[in-house]
């Protein structure tokens, strides 16, 4: 299984500001409030930044977790260190 640990900083923070974008606009549209109500990602304090970030982390092993078909490709004793991920292949249109 991947531990949230593995996903590297990089990632968690592009996850995690997607999120926060979907998150930003979700909340201003359903209270019908001015976008601009809602600080920016550059804005938020680091502890903030630090939590999206922590919940992106989980998110991500918990998909890849959940992924059908992936495996260890290589390892470090028994931790593996890559994962080879099947993609479905592209649905053809009739």
């Amino acid at each position: 299984m991947i531990d949230p640990a593995q996903i590297p900083d990089e990632v968690a923070e592009a996850a995690a500001k997607v999120e926060y974008e979907v998150w930003r606009h979700d909340c201003a549209g359903e209270l019908d409030l001015d976008l601009e109500m809602y600080r920016l990602w550059d804005q938020l304090e680091p502890y903030e930044q630090e939590r999206w970030c922590d919940q992106s982390r989980a998110a991500i092993a918990a998909a890849l977790n959940a992924w059908q078909g992936i495996q260890g490709a290589w390892y470090e004793g028994d931790t593996p260190t890559a994962y080879i991920i099947p993609l479905p292949q592209k649905k053809q249109n009739d």
